[in-house]
């Protein structure tokens, strides 16, 4: 109804990517009485109707606050589509990151099926639609439908999971990007190889080097995590995280502490800071972290390390 009506539908920009023709919004629920509201959310897929909707598409960053209307496009799929007709920016972010995406995605042009070995970036369903897995590899988000022989193992899936995926591609028309689907023709084409749960509640020294967030319209504060990249190039982030109840007293003095130290060693370092999509990165900053792994939801942004004390993290 937002959509079709003079309000439009406001929400912000979660992702934006020309070169693959990918563009993800944000809906959060408005309710001034639910204090839980902001993390009440879901993501569109956007396509324009017009090659001037296109175009203001593509000047868009992620974290950029829009007022869209269009219509939400009937295609069955797990991740919504909105056709959009026209796009009013209603507030810039004022920290846009530039990504250097290289995945060239004309070497899918004539391929059927190929395999990919990634990371899940996120899950999605819908009752008359099924399943779908975004998957992340080489900075390329891929969103794979998943058939309905393979949605047991879709839904015990956490983001952070390792799994090994058969794919066949569905070609694009009237030059839209091309769709994947995993293999219908093979009973395991969906292959967890290392879950992210089985670290969760196992105490244990992380060794990596340092990532920020920044705060944004996401979040309300820089917030700090060690990164940690295993043998195939596949890297996780663990954020640090006070491992007490957000209602103990000593919560944000842990919190504090660990951001002050994160950050001195951060301003300290001499090193450019590379983007990450929607992060930046410093790899000379070595970062030791003690603590336990909590890994508690399916949608969980990231893994977090719990620890006690500022002590328990080192950055050298």
């Amino acid at each position: 109804d937002k959509l079709a009506s003079d309000e439009g539908l406001v929400g912000w920009i979660h992702g934006a990517v020309p070169r693959y023709k990918q563009f993800l919004f944000t809906y959060r629920k408005e309710d001034s009485n639910d204090p839980m509201a902001f993390f009440k959310a879901e993501q569109f897929s956007l396509s324009g109707t017009t090659s001037e909707v296109w175009a203001s598409l593509s000047g868009l960053k992620r974290h950029d606050k829009v007022r869209l209307k269009g219509k939400v496009l009937g295609n069955r799929s797990p991740i919504k589509h909105l056709m959009i007709t026209s796009i009013d920016i209603v507030k810039k972010y004022d920290k846009p990151s530039e990504n250097p995406y290289s995945f060239d995605a004309t070497k899918l042009a004539g391929v059927t099926s190929f395999n990919v070995f990634g990371q899940v970036h996120a899950v999605v369903s819908s009752e008359d639609a099924g399943y779908a897995v975004v998957l992340e590899r080489d900075n390329f988000m891929m969103p794979v439908a998943v058939m309905t022989q393979h949605e047991d193992l879709a839904k015990k899936l956490y983001k952070g999971d390792i799994v090994s995926v058969d794919i066949k591609v569905v070609t694009g028309k009237d030059g839209r990007p091309p769709h994947f689907m995993t293999d219908g023709d093979k009973p395991n084409a969906l292959k967890i190889v290392d879950p992210l749960v089985n670290c969760h509640g196992v105490n244990r020294t992380v060794e990596g080097h340092l990532v920020k967030f920044d705060k944004s319209p996401a979040i309300n504060t820089d917030v700090y995590a060690v990164r940690i990249v295993d043998g195939n190039g596949i890297a996780r982030n663990m954020t640090l995280f006070p491992g007490v109840s957000a209602e103990d007293p000593i919560f944000g003095e842990i919190f504090m502490a660990v951001k002050a130290k994160a950050e001195a060693a951060w301003n300290s370092s001499t090193e450019l800071a590379s983007v990450v999509r929607n992060y930046n990165e410093k790899k000379s900053i070595k970062v030791t972290v003690r603590g336990m792994i909590n890994v508690v939801s399916t949608e969980q942004a990231n893994a977090q390390v719990y620890i006690m004390s500022a002590d328990d993290v080192d950055f050298k």
